[in-house]
């Protein structure tokens, strides 16, 4: 029988996180306190799980990758903002589905791209450049959606900025410059540290925010089951009209560029916007949690299908 992998078994055990939040509602009231705190930790430690990539994995930014940013932080805004503008969709409603369309990629969409045989440069570069533009497109594109009604408090919001992404850059900065002492044996270990630190601080994190929906759903589950159907949608939707648009550059690219694009970050703008979006942000970004961490182990048990299905039929599901 083979061995599960490292990374496989990373995904599967952030998806058993997910599913014992649902069977154990207890849990997520303990460690409700400490999902913030993780997400902090998430943010750190992957940051410092990219200092193995050489520069020549991160730079130079071609093109390519500047398209799909622009695609990911400015396009699908616009088109999320527009549809929402044109069927009439209520403020609480557009501002969710601006969270989803403006989120940075997943901080393991380089590990996931690996695991699906994408492109894991290009991964990493959008990851990168991505979380950098996020906060200015989140807040641009929430600022346009309330119009005058806008209650953002920007100088919070530049605070939780610097919290949430400048000091992790700020570590990523000394620890770089610390890190060329070590052996290579040495560095590699830490990779591997910083790897199942990240992976614990997200289960902590997926965990922990899922309290506001094992509350709701006692009191409320119409507007879960609802939030639900909203965080698939979008997920979806932005995965599939991806991989279309970006089709003109390969199959390859336009998978690697779909899972960038479907698979958000929305713990951080939770991070940065905090309450200022109203109670329902929480709510929002557990449930969004579910197709987040459910989606990378679908995926990679179709990878494995389409590996070991016999030359035809791998080709028929391709």
């Amino acid at each position: 029988m083979k061995a599960v992998d490292t990374q496989t078994l990373g995904t599967l055990l952030l998806a058993s996180g997910m599913v014992g939040a649902f069977l154990m509602p207890s849990l997520t009231v303990v460690l409700a306190p400490v999902a913030m705190p993780a997400l902090f930790a998430v943010a750190c430690f992957s940051f410092a799980s990219l200092v193995d990539q050489s520069k020549a994995q991160l730079f130079p930014l071609d093109r390519t990758t500047w398209l799909v940013v622009g695609w990911q932080q400015v396009v699908l805004p616009s088109l999320v903002l527009a549809a929402a503008i044109l069927l009439d969709i209520d403020k609480q409603t557009t501002s969710m589905m601006i969270v989803t369309a403006c989120a940075g990629s997943l901080f393991a969409s380089p590990m996931l791209a690996g695991l699906l045989d994408l492109d894991q440069k290009r991964a990493l570069q959008t990851l990168v450049v991505s979380t950098a533009v996020m906060p200015v497109s989140l807040y641009v594109f929430e600022l346009i959606a309330h119009n005058e009604h806008a209650n953002l408090d920007l100088q919070s919001y530049i605070s939780r900025a610097a919290i949430f992404l400048g000091i992790p850059l700020i570590l990523l900065w000394i620890y770089i410059r610390i890190s060329q002492n070590f052996s290579a044996a040495s560095s590699r270990s830490l990779q591997v540290v910083f790897h199942w630190a990240s992976l614990i601080a997200l289960i902590l994190f997926a965990i922990g925010i899922m309290q506001p929906v094992s509350q709701e759903l006692s009191a409320n589950p119409t507007k879960v089951v609802f939030y639900l159907f909203l965080a698939v949608f979008m997920t979806t939707i932005m995965y599939v009209l991806t991989a279309v648009v970006m089709y003109r550059f390969g199959p390859r690219e336009a998978m690697t560029s779909a899972i960038l694009a479907g698979l958000r970050n929305v713990g951080l703008a939770l991070a940065l916007l905090n309450d200022q979006l109203g109670s329902d942000l929480p709510l929002y970004v557990g449930v969004s949690m579910i197709p987040m961490c459910l989606a990378p182990v679908l995926l990679r048990l179709s990878s494995r299908l389409h590996d070991t299905a016999p030359a035809g039929q791998s080709y028929a599901q391709s």
